[in-house]
């Protein structure tokens, strides 16, 4: 943990981002989410869950 750390938190956990590093975090997490909302969109679609590719 660092000065001007981003500290991100939730029910199930803490993270701490290092400032120099944000923008790269940012643009994962943005990809990451975009992929589960297709997911979630292809399960509501029909698709089986055991049909969809595991990680982004």
């Amino acid at each position: 943990v660092g000065a001007g750390d981003i500290v991100v938190a939730d029910e199930t956990g803490v993270c701490f981002i290092p400032i120099a590093r944000a923008a790269e975090v940012l643009a994962k997490a943005l990809k990451k989410s975009a992929f589960e909302e297709a997911k979630c969109e292809a399960i509501d679609s029909g698709v089986a869950v055991a049909d969809l590719p595991s990680n982004a």
